[in-house]
């Protein structure tokens, strides 16, 4: 069984995949500036863990979702900030991640590069998500 970690992961994925802005989406970086654009990269930031008195552990996960647009025209920037909403709409649209989570919240963005000299525009839309899970067993939600 995969755990709640992995399929919140796979939710952002499929959610970002039924978003018809972005024409590649990978969970990573590997090869992001080499796929068809606009893309997003689901990355994994940070993990922080509250042990509670129940067995249970209370998962903060911070997860960057960069997204990468061709910048072949003065309207780069306009095309990457339209990305960026189309994903923080749709990624907010079930802040619960199909019951997996308590909470899904955006924490920033943050530009990359969106320069005349360089090819690709991007930037990470940072989420913060929160989730717990049996303290032995990360595959078992325990929300509630």
């Amino acid at each position: 069984m995969d755990s709640i970690r992995k399929r919140i992961f796979q939710n952002i994925e499929d959610t970002l995949d039924r978003e018809s802005t972005f024409k590649t989406v990978v969970v990573g970086t590997f090869e992001l500036y080499k796929v068809e654009r606009p893309a997003a990269g689901i990355i994994p930031d940070e993990e922080t863990t509250e042990n509670q008195p129940d067995e249970t552990y209370v998962e903060a996960l911070r997860v960057s979702i960069r997204i990468v647009v061709d910048e072949d025209n003065q309207r780069a920037g306009e095309e990457l900030d339209d990305a960026i909403t189309a994903a923080h709409v749709a990624l907010l649209d079930d802040p619960k991640r199909g019951g997996l989570a308590a909470d899904t919240v955006k924490v920033g963005v943050k530009w990359l590069f969106l320069d005349e000299h360089y090819p690709r525009a991007g930037a990470d839309l940072n989420l913060l998500i929160t989730y717990a899970t049996e303290e032995k067993n990360p595959t078992v939600s325990n929300l509630g």
